[in-house]
């Protein structure tokens, strides 16, 4: 580590591109790993629960060599969530003050139950939140990634209507099946399904339906670091009794993003007690795992 005087800083907009360019460098070798543009963060940070003084800035000089997010959770007064502390090469020593700067302000805060999130393919990055005492807990879903050469839709019949969402006509039935795996309010739901028209990486949204109400639902979007890479909701299925129109659901989606030239797909968010209905034995699988830290009772302020 150079030894050195780091200035540190809380949110500002102008650190935004040094902040992109910093988590990419530093997460070069993590498989699966995006990050989102400086339009996307500033729409994510002019939220209704955004705490710009927990997201955290070292800086060397003028130049951004750490960075870690942070933030309080709403709907639970007594926990704080984290993401990876970000550091430039030669810097790695100053994760060590980036997470004290977080756990500082949790102590400030009440918090008493830190949570962060990791994919099993980031390299290293389990090793690292483990000497900083965190616990791995549970498994909260898995994502599939398979080239769509590999997918042979021939062998699954595609006899269904999957219908493009209309967000005006369809709004109150989409808010009635979301809210049955969603935890925002209908009201939010709504406000969610309001914005999608306005939403450029959305390049397919599509449902299917049986006797007035949608079975199932899925989303694409596509990606700004790999043009040939399309991302997927995990397909839902809202009736028991269709749980095999998934994999057709996927293979009609498949079929349409072959069409306008995506080589691979990235399916997220799924439970990992539905990855098998997905039939890819060809997919890889990255589940994404929660890990758990604990301030001590006396550490909170």
């Amino acid at each position: 580590m150079k030894t050195a005087n780091y200035t540190f800083k809380t949110y500002d907009p102008a650190f935004l591109e040094q902040q992109i360019a910093l988590v990419k460098q530093a997460t070069a070798d993590w498989e699966g790993f995006g990050y989102p543009t400086k339009e996307q963060l500033l729409q994510t940070y002019s939220g209704d629960n955004f705490t710009p003084h927990t997201r955290y800035y070292a800086f060397l000089d003028d130049e951004l060599v750490g960075f870690l997010s942070s933030a309080l959770d709403p709907q639970n007064p007594k926990r704080g969530n984290l993401q990876f502390p970000f550091v430039r090469p030669g810097h790695e020593k100053l994760r060590a003050k980036l997470m004290e700067e977080a756990f500082q302000t949790f102590r400030n805060e009440g918090r008493e139950e830190i949570t962060t999130n990791l994919q099993t393919s980031w390299t290293g990055a389990d090793t690292i939140l483990e000497g900083f005492g965190f616990e791995k807990q549970e498994i909260i879903n898995a994502q599939l990634l398979f080239r769509i050469e590999d997918i042979h839709s021939s062998e699954l019949p595609l006899d269904i209507d999957f219908a493009e969402v209309n967000p005006e006509n369809d709004r109150q039935e989409l808010i009635r099946v979301f809210s049955t795996e969603m935890t925002q309010t209908p009201d939010q739901i709504g406000g969610i399904i309001d914005q999608w028209p306005d939403n450029e990486n959305i390049i397919m949204n599509h449902v299917s339906w049986e006797e007035g109400q949608i079975i199932t639902h899925s989303m694409v979007f596509g990606n700004n670091n790999d043009q040939e890479l399309a991302q997927m909701t995990h397909i839902s299925v809202y009736d028991e009794k269709y749980q095999g129109r998934r994999a057709q659901q996927l293979h009609f989606m498949v079929q349409q993003l072959a069409e306008m030239g995506y080589q691979s797909v990235q399916v997220f968010a799924i439970p990992d007690a539905e990855l098998e209905s997905y039939h890819i034995p060809q997919a890889q699988i990255r589940k994404n795992i929660r890990y758990k830290k604990h301030l001590a009772p006396e550490q909170i302020a």
